[in-house]
């Protein structure tokens, strides 16, 4: 499964909570993104919180504020799973 974990809200409210989930996941092979609506000027500072959690660098996404899953959708990556602590970011964006 393709796993979408939002940043601001959600992950940076328990990161240790949030490291042990997605090292649970990474074992069982689903594959995790760290999906905001930050901009790209923010991308560096989530990518060092995501790498050090276990997620990838490349699998940072900053949608600038647009709807999360258009934005995944139009490069191609479809997500089975996310968690967010604003669902309603995902279709309309910010």
């Amino acid at each position: 499964m393709n796993i979408a974990i939002d940043f601001d809200g959600t992950f940076d409210r328990d990161t240790g909570a949030w490291e042990a989930v997605i090292q649970v996941l990474r074992e069982r092979g689903h594959q995790l993104f760290m999906v905001t609506s930050r901009n790209d000027d923010d991308k560096e500072l989530v990518r060092r919180w995501a790498e050090c959690s276990g997620i990838s660098r490349g699998r940072v996404i900053c949608t600038s504020g647009a709807a999360k899953r258009w934005f995944c959708e139009q490069r191609g990556l479809k997500i089975d799973v996310w968690i967010d602590d604003d669902p309603g970011s995902i279709e309309n964006g910010k």
